[in-house]
């Protein structure tokens, strides 16, 4: 009856660490999700530069013809 109690306890102590375990994982997830998205504003960022930077330079040819 006492093995069986402390294995009762310790199975507990093991869902437990394993709902833990889930949760972190959600986090990490939602995480990672964040970061992604995170990218794609900065890819996009990026993008908005180079299409800047392409316009501004026919511009800056003229500014060096002129």
């Amino acid at each position: 009856m006492i093995g069986r109690a402390l294995f009762m306890i310790s199975w507990r102590m093991y869902m437990l660490g394993c709902a833990d375990y889930m949760i972190g994982w959600r986090e990490n997830m939602l995480g990672r999700a964040d970061y992604m998205i995170g990218w794609r504003m900065y890819m996009l960022g990026r993008a908005d530069y180079m299409l800047g930077w392409r316009v501004n330079m026919p511009g800056r040819a003229d500014y060096m013809i002129g």
